[in-house]
């Protein structure tokens, strides 16, 4: 039988996992949010896609970091 710590340890792991999905996503979201919004408003289609990939890089780096490790 597997032990009380490892069932533990794995809730933390799928816990942290799903924040970062989840974070990702809403990221993402907000990305394509602002590029359309750039396609439509403003036609800064290049600008968009640069900060929307920015943007993401960062989220990335810090969720990995507080949540991963």
């Amino acid at each position: 039988m597997m032990s009380l710590r490892f069932h533990w340890k794995l809730a933390l792991t799928t816990i942290s996992h799903l924040k970062i999905n989840m974070s990702y996503h809403l990221v993402g979201l907000l990305g394509y949010g602002f590029i359309i919004y750039n396609l439509f408003v403003m036609q800064l289609i290049p600008v968009g896609a640069f900060v929307t990939l920015v943007w993401q890089l960062i989220a990335n780096i810090y969720f990995f970091r507080y949540f991963c490790f």
